[in-house]
């Protein structure tokens, strides 16, 4: 309506989900694709952003939590506050040694939403969980939160990309690590790479009030 200044805020999400066990069930073929982040794209065709935009690169594995899964890791032992330590230290160990100081591990049947933790705090309801990371702090963000109660039917895991990460050149190393992450894991859970996937998913989200 004339007269009336209304704020607008524009998001942008995109994401690329993939099986990360693809090539042992058979599947050859290749695509190519650019690996650079959302900014990037939009740099590379001239659509100049407001400096008080909002971005997030953030990857998302789900494991599902199995008869298989238990047998392998807790010998008998049906107590999931074993079988979360366990995987917990497995996960810790893959990352600790690579350069990505943000990420999560949720178990509680709730869908984890990521946000810049400098503009939403974390939060949750019955169905979702609000996770926030600080791209620009290159300080340890770890957010764990696991029901041992089995209200959970998989553990999602989280890793969220660091202000360096997204650069021409970072994004692509960012991916990368991220495999070397997830294949290490998947190992020391002893996943089968013919029978079972396990999807990764790199999100980028962009947004700005104008």
């Amino acid at each position: 309506m004339p007269g009336i200044n209304l704020a607008i805020k524009v998001r942008d999400h995109q994401h690329l989900s993939y099986d990360l066990f693809a090539k042992s069930k058979g599947h050859k073929e290749t695509y190519g694709f650019k690996l650079r982040s959302v900014s990037e794209r939009y740099k590379s065709r001239n659509c100049d952003l407001p400096m008080n935009h909002s971005s997030l690169a953030y990857v998302t594995v789900n494991v599902p939590i199995n008869r298989k899964l238990k047998s392998t890791l807790l010998n008998g032992d049906n107590l999931l506050s074993n079988l979360y330590d366990t995987i917990q230290a497995h996960y810790l160990t893959a990352i600790e040694s690579k350069p990505l100081t943000r990420t999560a591990m949720i178990a509680n049947g709730r869908t984890p939403l990521v946000r810049n933790s400098k503009f939403d705090q974390q939060d949750k309801t019955n169905e979702l969980q609000l996770i926030g990371f600080d791209p620009d702090s290159s300080e340890l963000q770890f957010i764990y939160d696991c029901d041992v109660n089995g209200t959970a039917d998989h553990i999602s895991f989280t890793i969220a990309a660091g202000k360096n990460d997204c650069d021409r050149e970072g994004y692509g190393q960012f991916m990368n690590t991220v495999e070397k992450i997830f294949k290490e894991l998947a190992k020391k859970l002893g996943l089968d790479k013919e029978h079972e996937d396990m999807i990764v998913r790199f999100h980028q989200h962009i947004s700005y009030q104008q």
